[in-house]
């Protein structure tokens, strides 16, 4: 495997393989628009990255990063490429470029649709492999509900909410909730 990004942006033609990749891999609540993401992926807190092996395009990730935690907003492997290491390592490449930072991510709730609890377990036990845990916080998304989980031990979700509000520009507060609490 020989691993390279590149930023996504209109002038390196990374946009469209990544385009259709978010909308073949996230349900269509999930989707921001291509043009939202570019905008705000100009913020320096954004990275938004296409990954190849030599010259075949592998997969993508978009990061929005504060001063200690990195936030996975997406992360995704073409289908015919999964299970070949491609997410490990995309996974492992940004952990070593932001080396010591919290990294925090959102994954579907496995037993909100019982058709597709077995792939979002899946995902989970992958990104249990890499330190992430379940921190009992819940994300209220109105059209699904969202895990967080994190590789920082002790997890404070103000961390959350700060990042969120930062990265867009207070114009999206999640609603957030503990596992035990009403919802």
């Amino acid at each position: 495997m020989n691993l390279t990004k590149k930023k996504i942006c209109y002038e390196l033609n990374t946009v469209e393989p990544v385009e259709n990749l978010i909308k073949s891999s996230f349900p269509p609540d999930e989707q921001e628009s291509m043009e939202l993401l570019l905008r705000l992926a100009e913020k320096p807190m954004v990275n938004f990255w296409a990954y190849y092996d030599d010259d075949m395009f592998c997969g993508m990730i978009y990061v929005i990063e504060s001063k200690e935690t990195l936030f996975v907003l997406y992360l995704a492997v073409p289908g015919e490429l999964r299970s070949k290491g491609y997410g490990a390592a995309i996974i492992e490449d940004v952990r070593r470029i932001f080396n010591g930072k919290d990294v925090v991510l959102h994954v579907e709730d496995p037993y909100e649709d019982e058709s597709k609890s077995e792939q979002r377990l899946r995902r989970i036990k992958f990104y249990e492999r890499f330190g992430f845990k379940d921190k009992g916080y819940r994300i209220n998304a109105g059209y699904t509900i969202f895990y967080l989980m994190s590789t920082e031990q002790d997890y404070r979700i103000s961390t959350y909410m700060d990042l969120m509000e930062e990265y867009s520009d207070g114009e999206y507060t999640p609603k957030v909730y503990k596992e035990d609490s009403c919802k």
